[in-house]
């Protein structure tokens, strides 16, 4: 979870510096932004795991 947070914060800060250049094929951000953004909700979302975490950490009952 948090590996996946920091990879597409650093994937759109490369694009914002880059700006529309960021997102063309010879520089192959786009691909990552892709990943980045994949590796956020696959495969289960950011909720979930917040979820499994509160339960099995932290003790507290199901929120769902």
């Amino acid at each position: 979870y948090a590996a996946a947070e920091a990879a597409t914060r650093s994937v759109d800060q490369a694009v914002q510096s880059m700006g529309g250049n960021g997102l063309t094929k010879e520089y192959g951000i786009a691909a990552a932004v892709t990943l980045s953004r994949l590796s956020r909700i696959a495969p289960v979302s950011r909720e979930m795991v917040l979820n499994f975490v509160a339960q099995t950490s932290l003790g507290l009952p199901r929120s769902y």
